[in-house]
Parts: structure tokens; sequence; C-alpha cells
């Protein structure tokens, strides 16, 4: 099998300068990473904020240079982030598009045609004037991976770009890694949402603190980040929020306990619309899906910076025997998503303490039943 990306012992170093101090500090970002990549594998990077995938994406990618070791990369690498774009901030959708496009080698003539499905793609028709700093970065993203859509890049970089947009643009991304993707030569994701790394990768690779604490099989490498991470204090961090201190009351439940989740919202933005859902799923698909915006009482309004805490109870006898991955969501009416921590917590449903009827469903819940005598003559 021809290997495409060959990491040895890769470091990363950064001098933290201090104001009016000569005692300067040094920030170990990566140490010693060493990983290679074959034609044909999607590699998922996972690991807390600030372990380091960002900057061994951007060594991969030629953006910084490591402070030692050797990178041996056989295809050209085509990098897309949440946070770095490929787009000049002066340039408009349409003159950003053609520039990178004539970068690529497209010849003049096809350049109209792949603008045109490039703006569609990104959803920017109405923006393709405007000068992309003017853009969200959620749509400077939309552009960018738009822009990828039709260029198929031979080893692409992802960094965590699942959260671009709304659901509809998600799902044309998924479209894109099940599809036009799917011939790339080699993929390497970096994410906050494991699913996806469950459901494209074959390899992944576990960072913490810049150091590789796991290297292998994706089911594996998932057991060892949970089993790792639950109960860490920041399980996610972006532009808009930040979500800590997310407990469950146990991961083994009988079919007469009632599951407790908490967590921590940080808003740190004003006037920001968002509201938390739960999704409970099993190995057959999504089970049920609930947020307290479902209730007839609740109030609609916009958050202001500041911390809230959340509590979410799954009622006792609802679930029946079996394994069950639990998500949080938090989002708004109009499928904006803020954050996606998917399977954050497994928990194992034991049927020890009700009379056993079927094990053919996930929901067991007592239906109100009434039965009573008519005094009916006998036929």
């Amino acid at each position: 099998m021809n290997t495409i990306i060959e990491c040895n012992n890769i470091s990363k170093t950064y001098e933290i300068k201090k104001s009016n101090s000569s005692n300067d500090s040094y920030f170990n970002a990566l140490s010693n990473i060493s990983f290679s990549l074959n034609e044909g594998d999607r590699l998922g990077l996972v690991g807390l904020n600030g372990s380091g995938k960002s900057t061994l994406l951007k060594i991969i990618g030629g953006f910084i240079k490591p402070s030692s070791g050797s990178i041996l990369i056989k295809k050209s690498v085509s990098s897309l982030s949440g946070f770095d774009s490929m787009l000049h901030p002066d340039l408009n959708a349409i003159e950003n598009s053609k520039l990178q496009l004539q970068i690529l080698g497209f010849k003049k003539n096809e350049l109209p045609s792949l603008i045109e499905e490039i703006l569609i793609f990104s959803e920017l028709e109405d923006f393709a004037y405007q000068p992309v700093k003017t853009f969200s970065s959620g749509m400077m993203l939309r552009l960018s991976f738009a822009i990828f859509s039709v260029t198929r890049p031979e080893i692409l970089l992802l960094d965590e770009v699942f959260s671009a947009g709304d659901i509809n643009f998600q799902r044309k991304i998924q479209g894109l890694m099940q599809n036009t993707f799917k011939n790339t030569a080699g993929i390497i994701i970096a994410s906050h949402q494991l699913t996806e790394i469950q459901q494209y990768c074959n390899k992944c690779l576990v960072l913490n603190n810049g150091i590789i604490e796991f290297y292998g099989e994706v089911d594996n490498a998932m057991k060892n980040y949970c089993d790792t991470n639950i109960k860490s204090e920041t399980i996610y961090h972006n532009d808009f929020v930040k979500v800590e201190n997310i407990t469950i009351n146990s991961t083994i439940f009988k079919t007469s306990d009632s599951i407790k989740i908490k967590f921590r919202v940080c808003i740190l933005i004003n006037d920001i619309e968002i509201y938390p859902s739960i999704c409970i799923s099993n190995l057959l698909g999504k089970v049920l899906t609930d947020s307290p915006v479902y209730n007839s009482d609740f109030v609609f309004g916009k958050k202001m910076i500041g911390e809230y805490e959340h509590q979410v109870e799954i009622p006792s006898n609802l679930l029946n025997d079996g394994t069950y991955n639990i998500s949080i969501i938090l989002g708004n009416t109009n499928k904006m998503l803020y954050v996606t921590l998917l399977n954050q917590f497994t928990v194992t449903i034991n049927n020890l303490d009700w009379r056993e009827l079927t094990n053919e469903y996930p929901i067991r819940t007592k239906l109100n039943w009434e039965i009573k005598s008519l005094n009916n003559k006998n036929i």
C-alpha cells in the first residue's frame, strides 16, 4: 500500500513573549508526533481544544514549519479550516472563486460554470459581490468548501468544518464526503463531532496536550478519548459559546432509574438565540429527541453574556434494555447549530426490575391502560 504522508517525530514549540520581561516562556504545541497515512486512508484527529490538532494540520498543509522532525508528503495537499481561510478578505466571492480556480490550473472557459456551481452550493448568490471580509466565519467556510467541491483535491485536510452553517448545508457537506471525496487519495479530519469521525474515518489519532495518546482503529480511539476526557472541565469552545462541567449520574442504569445530565453553557456574545436539545440513539439509529422548546409554556428569547446551567432528566421506565448514545445539541429555531456534542455519553440499561415482555423496541414507556367490565352476557 502506498504511503502518501509520513510524519517523523514532529514537534512544534512557540515562544511566548512577555512585556517588560526578559523571562520569555515556551509552549510545546506538539511533541514527537509520528504516524503515516496510506493511500485511501481517512484519518480522524480528536482531542480537546489546545491538544494540537490545528497545529498538526497547519504543518501538514505547509502553513507553518515544525520546530523539529520531518514530514514527507507525496501528493498535493489542500487545507480547509474553520478558523484559517484561503480566501482573500478584500475580494468578493466571485473574485475569490476565480482566483482559486486559476491557481489550481483550470482553463478560462471553465471558470463561469464552475463559479456558478460554487455560488449555488455555498448558498451565497445574494452575497456574490460582497467583500469576503464582511462575511461571517460560517459564510467564509461555506464558500471555501464550495470551492473544494469542484476542485477534487488529492489530499484534503479538514479542520472543524462539520459545524458550518445550518442543518441543510451540513447535509451537503456529508454528501460531498460520501460521494465527491470518496476517491480522494487521503483525508485528515479534525473534529469535535465524534460521529463524523466514526462515519468517515478508518483510522484515528487522539492528541492530548500535544502528545499522541492513541493511534489506531476508530472504535478503540473513541473509547480511549471518551474515557479520558468525559469529565474534563471544558468540553467545547467556539466563538459563540463554551460548554463546561457536563456530568451524568451514572452510565449503567436499571429500567426504573432516571438518567440525569447537567452541563453549563457560557454565552460569549450578547443577543444570541440558543436552545438546548438532547438526542438518544442506538445501533439502529435515533430513538428520540427532545428540547424544552417543545413545551407549550416555553419562553423564547435571546440570551445575554453569562453562564447558564442546564439539567435534563430522562424519566425512569422509558428505555428498554440495551446500549444508547446520548448527544447534546445547542442551536436555534432557524436551524442554526452552535454546538453539537455527538455521542457525549454511552449508557447501558439493564432490565432487572420490570417484567420482560419484549426486547424488540428501544422505548418501553408505560401507557395508561384502562380495562373495565361492561357486564356483557356471554354469547
